[in-house]
């Protein structure tokens, strides 16, 4: 029976395509007409084929009557009557088969059920949201669970909020809660990427074209530069830096000058050491005993060096993949390195350095930009540009598994995550940052956003210090940010 619905539901829309529906009480009918389609696609709910079907008979009716008084040369006056009288019990069917779907959609949402919300919302569209309650509950719990995945008609409704107030003030509540970041200082330069000194005395700064600052931020409403770093060639593009574990040294890479280590016992006044200037350097990791370097290339790879020597630097392998590396993750533990490149996410096998080699992969569509371990290295949260979050589990030496997708409104360029785990800090470019709870692996929550008073300002990457109750913000040209957490 649902075979032969679907089939008449299919010849109907064929035809009576969209300019082809009776002219008569066009404004009444032709709504109407086209919800009978929407009804049809509903095969997995029972209460509503058991009042979709009568309603398709009832408009195929409808419309042979229509199609008779519109050829006929002097339509029948009782024809007319029967027609409009059609159309007014055909509405009351509509409105029927309206709450039933009305019904199932409620129930998903008490039942917080997001996949069966998005396979309603998906299969009915637009259409079924015509009732401004119906509309309004579906927008509060799409905005509060979004991050489980987009739904693009809802999504339609996201984008308009500002201009829908009677919307927007019904929905407010469930959205991320705004905040901005009041505390800030600007200096001369850009801020890439943004540590702090184990005294957390100093922010250290990867400041692009203008290469290294060391910031004084012992009294952050009275910050200033403290101390700098030029490469000899005087031309730096600086995009990203790492610490040392004990923090005694900074790892910095330039696109321009290669890789080079900064000798931090005076911060405000860092040493140089060796430089391996081979490379066009884009990001790093380091072993936890400070011994070995991974080095991401500008161009599809990445270099092994041995940095025990901090004055003198040994290559010890170069590894290359046929794809963009974007970011690196180790777990010193298994030696395992996480590479995150533009078709996926890929584990290499470092046990001998002089010999990595790939044992896991998982692509992704839109590739990886970002990633970060949890403590424990059993997943990897890993950013990707239209995708949002993706979270891994990679506890097993044989397979990885993806956990979740979060979605995130925009792009994301850095992730900090609490020491326990269940926090993590988004960089989302002018969206700020995204605070988002991570406790439930298979549900993470989107809970605030932290953004510049400029609404342009792009927020590059996030840190936090020991006691993890502030959060420093790098903002590009707009300098720096501090913002006290409150949860």
């Amino acid at each position: 029976m649902t075979r032969i619905f679907l089939f008449l539901a299919l010849s109907l829309s064929l035809m009576y395509a969209k300019d082809n529906y009776p002219k008569m009480f066009a404004q009444l009918g032709t709504p109407l007409y086209k919800a009978d389609a929407v009804f049809a696609k509903f095969t997995d709910f029972e209460a509503v084929q058991e009042k979709a079907r009568p309603y398709h008979k009832h408009v195929t009716k409808l419309l042979a009557l229509a199609d008779k008084i519109e050829k006929s040369v002097r339509p029948d006056k009782n024809d007319k009557k029967a027609y409009i009288n059609g159309l007014r019990k055909l509405q009351k069917e509509h409105d029927d088969v309206l709450r039933a779907i009305n019904g199932y959609l409620l129930k998903s949402i008490d039942a917080d059920d997001y996949q069966a919300f998005t396979h309603i919302i998906n299969t009915g569209g637009a259409s079924i949201l015509e009732n401004r309650v119906i509309l309004k509950r579906a927008m509060a719990f799409y905005v509060a669970y979004r991050t489980r995945g987009k739904i693009e008609v809802l999504d339609g409704f996201y984008e308009t909020l500002s201009s829908d107030a009677d919307l927007y003030d019904y929905v407010k509540g469930h959205m991320p809660r705004p905040f901005i970041v009041k505390q800030t200082y600007k200096f001369s330069g850009e801020s890439h990427r943004l540590l702090l000194s184990n005294n957390e005395q100093y922010a250290f700064i990867a400041d692009g074209s203008h290469c290294f600052k060391s910031l004084d931020i012992k009294r952050f409403s009275s910050a200033s530069e403290a101390a700098g770093f030029d490469f000899s060639t005087q031309e730096c593009e600086l995009v990203d830096i790492t610490q040392s574990k004990d923090g005694h040294f900074l790892y910095l890479s330039d696109l321009k000058n290669g890789y080079t280590i900064l000798d931090l016992s005076q911060p405000n006044a860092p040493l140089q050491k060796d430089v391996y200037a081979q490379i066009h350097a884009s990001a790093s990791v380091t072993s936890d005993d400070g011994i070995t370097a991974f080095v991401v290339r500008k161009n599809k790879g990445l270099t092994i060096i041995d940095i025990y020597n901090k004055d003198e630097f040994r290559l010890l392998a170069n590894y290359n993949r046929n794809t963009k590396i974007n970011r690196l993750a180790l777990d010193d533990n298994r030696s395992r390195l996480y590479l995150a490149h533009d078709e996926g996410l890929s584990i290499l096998d470092i046990s001998t350095l002089g010999n990595p080699r790939e044992v896991l992969n998982m692509p992704l569509e839109n590739g990886a930009d970002e990633i970060s371990l949890s403590p424990d290295k059993q997943i990897a949260y890993v950013a990707s540009k239209g995708a949002g979050i993706y979270v891994i589990d990679t506890s097993s030496e044989n397979n990885l598994t993806l956990v979740s997708t979060c979605l995130t409104p925009q792009a994301v360029s850095s992730i900090t995550l609490s020491s326990d785990g269940e926090r993590l800090y988004a960089a989302a470019g002018e969206d700020g940052v995204y605070y988002i709870n991570t406790k439930d692996k298979h549900d993470m929550k989107h809970l605030a956003t932290y953004r510049h008073a400029k609404k342009e300002t792009l927020a590059r990457s996030t840190t936090l210090n020991k006691a993890e109750d502030t959060l420093y913000i790098s903002f590009d040209r707009a300098g720096i940010g501090k913002v006290a957490l409150q949860y």
